[in-house]
C-alpha cells in the first residue's frame, strides 16, 4: 500500500492596500497598555492585601483608645464621687466642729453673766468679767464659719452685750460676711452700736435701725451692706465712721441722720436714693461714688476737702450745697477745683471783745486799752514766753475802713503777736500741688511808726501736727520810709506738699508805736489764676 504524501502547500499572504508599517506600533501600544494595566493590577492587589491588616491595626488602636478614655471618664468621676463624699464628709466634721465652738462659746458666757455658778467667784469685777468674755469671743470668732459668726453677733445683741450697752470691747473681732438682716416679723436695732477697730469686711446690716449715734471707727468695712437701713438720733449723737474704709459699700435707699465720714474711703460705694440730714463728709474720697437719686433735706449737710472726681450726684444737690456754703475745698465731677477762699486768720481786724471797750457815752477817740490776753493770739516780748498788749480804740471817722480796733504793738520792749493756723481741710488741694497762699495785713507808717528795719512779718510751716519742728517757709522786712498813710503788704507763694499747719508771726522788734489792722490769710487755687 502507498500512502498518500500529504504536500504542504505555502500559505497565501493576503494582500492589503494598507501600508505595511501601520501594524507593528498599533501592536507595541496595545502591549504596552496591557502591561501598565497589568502592572497597575498587581499594584492594587498588592494594596488591598496590605489595606486589611492596617485597617485591623488601625481598629485595634482607636479600641484602645477609646477603651483608655473610657477607663479614664470612669476614674475621674470615680474621683469626684470620691472628692465629694470626703468634701461632705469634711463639711459634716467641720459643722460639727462649728457647732461644737459655738455651743461652747454660748454655755461660758452664760455662765459667766447670767448663772451663779462655782465659775463666777472667779471674777472679781465687771473689769474682769469682760475681759474673760472678750477672750472668749475672739478666740471663738477665729474659730467660726461666718454662719455661726452672725448666730454670736445676734447672741450679743439680744442679750445687751454688744458694745455700746454694755462695757464688753471687742476691738480686734472678726465678724467678716455676717449678715443680719431684718424681716417684718424680725426688726433689728441698735442702740449707740460701738464696734471700733473691727473687721466687718462684706457684712451685712440690711433694713436695720441704728438709734442713739454709734462708732465703726478705724475699722475694716469694704464692701459692707447697709442698704435700706435707718439712721436717725434726736440727741443730737452722731454715728461716726471716721478713718475707715467703706470702699464699694452699700447704702442704697438708707435714711441717713447725724452721720459722720471723716478721713473715709467712700469710692465706688452707692448712695442711690438715701435721704440725708446733716451728714459731713470731710476728707473723704468718693471717687466714681453714686449718688444717683438721692435728696438732701437741711442746709448742714456738707462736703469739704474731698475727691468726687467721676462721682454721680444731681446737679441740684451740688448747686444747693454750694448755695449754703456746705461744698468747699473739693475737686469737682469735671475736674475743677471749688476753694474756700475766706479770710483764716482769726481776729485779723482786732475786732473781738472790742466793742465793750469803746466808750459810747463820752465818744472818746483813740482810747487805748491794755491787754494781757487778745482773742485768738498768743502774745510774747522777745526772749519771754508772755507779755501784755495794748489794743487801741480807732477815730469813729475811720470805722467804714477799719472799724473800732485795730493792733498797737506797742511795748516797753520788744513784743510779737503769734497765731496757728490749721490746713488740714485743705489737705487735697496742697497735696495735688495746686495750691498758694496769701497772707495781707495794713501798716500805718504815719510819724515814723513800724520803722522798717524793725518790723517783721514770718510765715513758718509744719508737714504734720505733731512734728516738733517747724520749718522756716518766709520771711519778711518792710522797706517802706516816711508813710502817711496805712500801708497794706502782701506775701504770697505755692504751699509745700504735705503741709498742714502754719504759724503767722508778726513783731515789731523795737520800743514805740506800731499800728497794724486787717491781718488776712487765703488759700487759691493757683492754676485758677493762671
Amino acid at each position: 500500500m502507498y500512502r498518500k504524501r500529504l504536500i504542504r502547500q505555502p500559505a497565501i499572504r493576503s494582500v492589503s492596500n494598507s501600508p505595511p508599517s501601520d501594524t507593528a506600533p498599533a501592536a507595541a501600544n496595545k502591549k504596552k497598555k496591557l502591561n501598565s494595566e497589568q502592572r497597575c493590577l498587581s499594584w492594587f492587589n498588592l494594596i488591598l492585601s496590605a489595606l486589611i491588616p492596617l485597617m485591623i491595626g488601625i481598629f485595634t488602636v482607636v479600641s484602645y483608645i477609646q477603651q483608655q478614655q473610657i477607663a479614664y471618664e470612669n476614674r475621674k468621676q470615680d474621683r469626684k464621687i470620691e472628692d465629694r463624699r470626703r468634701s461632705e464628709d469634711q463639711h459634716r466634721a467641720e459643722n460639727l466642729h462649728y457647732e461644737n465652738v459655738y455651743e461652747k462659746y454660748i454655755e461660758d458666757i452664760s455662765n459667766s453673766i447670767f448663772k451663779h455658778s462655782t465659775n463666777q467667784t472667779s471674777f472679781l469685777d465687771n473689769q474682769t468679767r469682760f475681759a474673760y468674755i472678750k477672750s472668749k469671743t475672739l478666740t471663738a470668732l477665729r474659730r467660726l464659719d461666718w454662719e455661726r459668726k452672725t448666730y454670736l453677733f445676734l447672741f450679743l445683741l439680744e442679750n445687751g452685750l454688744l458694745p455700746g450697752t454694755s462695757l464688753l470691747d471687742l476691738s480686734g473681732a472678726n465678724f467678716v460676711n455676717i449678715t443680719v438682716k431684718s424681716s417684718i416679723s424680725n426688726k433689728y436695732q441698735f442702740n449707740n452700736l460701738s464696734l471700733t477697730s473691727v473687721d466687718l469686711t462684706n457684712s451685712s446690716f440690711i433694713a436695720c435701725n441704728f438709734v442713739y449715734g454709734g462708732n465703726l471707727a478705724d475699722s475694716a468695712l469694704s464692701g459692707i451692706d447697709f442698704s435700706s437701713s435707718f439712721f436717725m438720733d434726736t440727741r443730737k449723737l452722731y454715728f461716726i465712721f471716721d478713718s475707715v474704709v467703706l470702699e464699694r459699700a452699700n447704702f442704697q435707699d438708707a435714711i441717713l441722720h447725724n452721720i459722720r465720714f471723716i478721713n473715709t474711703e467712700l469710692s465706688y460705694s452707692n448712695f442711690n436714693n438715701t435721704v440725708s440730714s446733716q451728714v459731713y463728709f470731710i476728707s473723704v474720697n468718693l471717687i466714681d461714688a453714686d449718688f444717683s437719686g438721692a435728696v438732701v433735706l437741711d442746709i448742714n449737710t456738707c462736703i469739704v476737702n474731698s475727691n468726687l472726681t467721676g462721682m454721680k450726684f444731681a446737679n441740684e444737690i451740688l448747686m444747693q450745697l454750694n448755695e449754703y456754703g456746705n461744698l468747699l475745698n473739693v475737686l469737682l465731677p469735671n475736674q475743677t477745683w471749688l476753694i474756700d477762699e475766706r479770710n483764716l486768720v482769726r481776729n485779723g481786724d482786732a475786732e473781738t471783745n472790742c466793742a465793750s471797750e469803746f466808750d459810747t457815752d463820752t465818744g472818746s477817740n483813740r482810747t487805748e486799752v491794755d491787754r494781757e490776753t487778745i482773742s485768738n493770739w498768743n502774745v510774747f516780748k522777745w526772749g519771754e514766753t508772755n507779755s501784755s498788749m495794748i489794743i487801741s480804740l480807732y477815730n469813729k471817722t475811720d470805722l467804714l475802713l477799719l472799724g473800732n480796733c485795730y493792733f498797737n504793738l506797742a511795748d516797753e520792749v520788744a513784743v510779737k503777736m503769734i497765731q496757728f493756723i490749721d490746713l488740714s481741710n485743705y489737705s487735697l488741694i496742697i497735696d495735688n500741688g495746686s495750691a498758694e497762699y496769701s497772707l495781707s495785713l495794713l501798716v500805718n507808717m504815719k510819724q515814723n511808726h513800724c520803722l522798717q528795719e524793725y518790723f517783721m512779718v514770718s510765715i513758718t510751716h509744719q508737714v504734720a501736727k505733731q512734728s516738733p519742728n517747724f520749718i522756716i517757709h518766709y520771711h519778711y522786712i518792710l522797706n517802706y520810709f516816711n508813710h502817711t498813710e496805712w500801708i497794706q503788704c502782701t506775701l504770697s507763694g505755692p504751699i509745700p506738699w504735705k503741709m498742714r499747719l502754719v504759724k503767722v508771726e508778726i513783731g515789731y522788734l523795737a520800743n514805740g508805736t506800731c499800728l497794724v489792722d486787717n491781718i488776712e490769710f487765703h488759700i487759691r487755687n493757683v492754676k485758677n489764676e493762671s
